[in-house]
């Protein structure tokens, strides 16, 4: 005789699987060149975009193109890193610059507050990790971090520690306070690493490579758990980025279940391609999920809204657009 197993009443209920229905929801026409970066505010009020000119938003301040953008976490200030090796920062209520760091010897590449908002990290062509002190504007330290130039610097959730990528094809991980290097991770065929960071709870690293191949790493093993493919990604550095397929929903975040180091829990992962789409995977079972077609050149400007379901993303020289899309559940 078979006695049927009742659901056990202790285990949380987990929301349903769902696929992503991005939909064109506006398009943005301010920029003369190509839209290298997007980054919504932490606050979600503001939505900062940069070109290969001269252009951030209605700023004006560098005198070559603008590689990346950050905004501090009070949202006070946005960070912007420049083709001519300046890293300016900017008051975002008045509009000015109020501090300008040079120090880098060519291209900035990347950047990045630390949570609490006091130190920004700054990477490079010239290979170079440097820290900088927010309120004085003053070097803190300088880190020969890799051989070839610095694409991504990236904190953790508590600012303990930083990631960094190169074109070397290898990730490191750095002690937040002292600079010291904790692990190096080789990029898997030693492609070079165009893209690096915590994936958002903090257990994983979320990087892409110059071989069309995003993965997730458990960075405590250094094992690949986790590779997307099917986009087109040798030529530009598109960041990958993770989804919260719940933001702006009344779900009941903490009846999830706790997850492992090995898991990557329920999310969706973004990137640009070398064409003109947008592939949106699912994170656990690396599925393409959505193709986005609206642009009319390469997309490697991309950015999620902290707390609503849109995302935004920019086209090339070829294109010059920005479209926000909205996901219609």
């Amino acid at each position: 005789m078979t006695t049927a197993m009742q659901p056990d009443q202790n285990i949380p209920s987990q929301p349903p699987r769902r696929a992503p229905r991005y939909r064109q929801h506006r398009t943005l026409i301010s920029h003369l060149k190509g839209v290298t970066c997007l980054k919504y505010s932490p606050c979600g009020r503001y939505l900062a975009s940069a070109d290969s000119g001269e252009h951030v938003r209605s700023y004006r301040g560098h005198d070559r193109g603008i590689n990346d953008l950050a905004f501090s976490p009070d949202c006070l200030y946005l960070a912007t890193a420049g083709d001519e090796g300046l890293v300016l920062i900017w008051s975002i209520k008045q509009g000015t610059i109020l501090r300008t760091l040079l120090s880098h010897t060519s291209h900035v590449l990347c950047i990045t507050f630390n949570p609490k908002g006091n130190v920004l990290v700054t990477g490079g062509w010239d290979e170079s990790v440097i820290f900088w002190n927010v309120r004085s504007g003053e070097k803190m330290r300088t880190l020969q971090a890799h051989s070839d130039p610095v694409t991504a610097v990236g904190y953790n959730v508590d600012g303990t520690m930083i990631v960094t990528g190169s074109y070397d094809g290898l990730m490191r991980i750095w002690d937040g306070s002292t600079g010291q290097c904790l692990k190096t991770i080789e990029n898997e065929e030693n492609s070079p690493c165009s893209y690096a960071a915590f994936t958002p709870n903090g257990d994983n690293l979320i990087s892409c490579s110059l071989s069309s191949c995003i993965r997730i790493w458990n960075y405590h093993t250094s094992r690949c758990i986790k590779t997307y493919t099917g986009h087109t990604n040798v030529k530009y550095s598109s960041p990958a980025l993770v989804i919260d397929p719940t933001a702006g929903m009344d779900a009941e975040l903490e009846n999830r279940q706790t997850v492992d180091q090995e898991r990557i829990p329920d999310a969706w992962i973004l990137s640009g391609s070398d064409t003109s789409e947008v592939c949106i995977w699912d994170g656990q079972s690396k599925e393409l999920l959505q193709r986005l077609e609206g642009h009319t050149d390469t997309v490697i400007a991309l950015a999620v809204h902290p707390f609503k379901r849109m995302i935004a993303t920019g086209g090339l020289e070829r294109d010059k657009t920005i479209i926000l899309w909205r996901d219609e559940e």
